[in-house]
């Protein structure tokens, strides 16, 4: 995107693209942000607060295909413009997050130091905040999709905002410094391309833009509720339980559990899922077609798991879309709407709340069920591939306690999904129980 530049009426414009890549904003052409120059200035009209962001505006299941726009929106979750602050969302401009284990775009192990107050450039416009940068225009809009998923989340999965948050807030650092240390050495680097979660918190990074991106994942409402479906699956699944690594007796701890590859790759799926059932959006990568290979397609993907090592090259998502695939194919059986937010949200409550009991579910199995847990998961580190056997009995074992803890009037459609999309090696009989009568 160009910088603002004043035309000779006084009206700062931001010059997007139509047919230039190197603006990168999917069709954008050109939109005018303000109508009085003011930066440095204090116009602060005080909340509720309108303002001009970009947003997902339309997404179509046919194509998936969706329309980033500049947009007038109210952020009713803001109260400080100044600081990008809220009761429940704080937007940070930079700050650092230290990573030593990762996968996906879950930080495992990192640790993120608070980054300065967001102090957007903005101008007044009829009662409009309207941003007069880039940096402005994305914090904003950060703010106002972040509010846009937490008006949904009760209907979409059943938990509401404050279950969620407890005490603390969502806070998102854009453009933060990674620094990735090891025992050997310390690397700082500025990463692109990506949005993540540190596990076990509400803190979310938003990386610096690439040129793949058409408009700005960071502006992509699909991809922030996927991030924050992060944070909801380890809500869900670990409980009030510490993450700690160290095991309790002879059975996994959750920071283990959460480390093992399938789990996580569930963690990935669900995400993928939450981000439907918020947006009504198929693949969180629709605004990336240079290297969307339809892997993460909720209605195109084909692989199964027996296929994962040789017909999907996106490792543990695969493991993930296999699981939100599946439920969407349930819902569509059951003859939910996937383009109304309260049809989704019908069916995506069971889902969510058969979730939270696949942990104690878990922790029943016994060794003859469940293999040792690798050197790996032991350290709560995740294996960089899949180990198609062990990791398949725990796949099994995971999705036979999730269809059992389903709504009964939705349990044989997802047992049909899970055993046609995983088949023996991955939801083998023995672990198939209250599915194995399903026809």
């Amino acid at each position: 995107m160009d910088a603002p530049a004043q035309s000779e009426r006084g009206v700062v414009v931001l010059v997007g693209r139509d047919t230039s890549r190197r603006a990168g904003l999917g069709g954008l052409a050109l939109a005018t942000l303000v109508g009085s120059l003011c930066a440095g200035c204090s116009l602060d009209p005080g909340p509720p607060y309108r303002a001009r962001v970009l947003t997902l505006e339309q997404f179509d299941r046919a194509t998936e295909r969706g329309v980033v726009a500049l947009a007038d929106r109210d952020l009713p979750h803001l109260s400080d413009l100044d600081a990008l602050r809220g009761p429940e969302i704080v937007v940070y401009r930079g700050g650092a997050m230290t990573v030593r284990t990762y996968a996906g775009s879950v930080v495992y192990q990192g640790q993120f130091d608070h980054g300065a107050k967001a102090e957007p450039r903005y101008a007044i416009e009829r009662g409009v905040v309207v941003p007069l940068d880039y940096p402005s225009l994305i914090m904003l809009s950060v703010h106002h999709d972040f509010g846009r998923i937490l008006d949904a989340l009760l209907v979409a999965t059943g938990v509401s905002v404050a279950e969620l948050l407890g005490a603390a807030r969502i806070e998102a650092f854009f453009e933060p410094v990674i620094r990735v240390a090891s025992e050997t050495a310390d690397v700082t680097v500025s990463l692109r391309l990506n949005a993540f979660n540190l596990l076990g918190t509400r803190q979310f990074g938003l990386a610096e833009r690439s040129p793949l991106e058409q408009a700005p994942l960071a502006a992509n409402r699909a991809v922030l509720a996927h991030e924050l479906g992060h944070a909801l699956f380890t809500y869900l699944f670990a409980g009030s339980e510490t993450l700690e690594c160290a095991a309790l007796g002879a059975g996994r701890s959750v920071g283990q559990w959460l480390s093992e590859y399938t789990v996580a790759g569930f963690n990935e799926g669900f995400a993928d899922f939450l981000a439907f059932t918020v947006t009504g959006v198929t693949n969180v990568l629709f605004d990336l077609p240079r290297i969307d290979a339809g892997e993460r397609s909720l209605t195109r993907a084909t692989f199964g798991w027996s296929g994962l090592a040789d017909d999907c090259q996106g490792g543990l998502y695969c493991v993930g879309s296999l699981l939100a695939r599946s439920l969407y194919e349930a819902l569509l059986e059951l003859g939910y709407d996937p383009d109304d937010a309260d049809s989704r949200g019908a069916f995506a409550r069971g889902v969510f709340t058969a979730l939270a009991h696949t942990r104690a579910g878990l922790a029943r199995l016994g060794a003859d069920v469940l293999p040792p847990p690798s050197w790996t998961v032991s350290a709560c580190a995740i294996d960089d591939a899949l180990h198609p056997v062990d990791d398949g009995r725990i796949a099994g074992a995971f999705l036979g306690i999730l269809a059992e803890a389903m709504p009964p009037e939705q349990r044989a459609a997802v047992c049909r999904a899970f055993v046609r999309n995983f088949g023996e090696e991955g939801f083998p009989v023995v672990a198939r129980g209250v599915c194995g009568d399903v026809p």
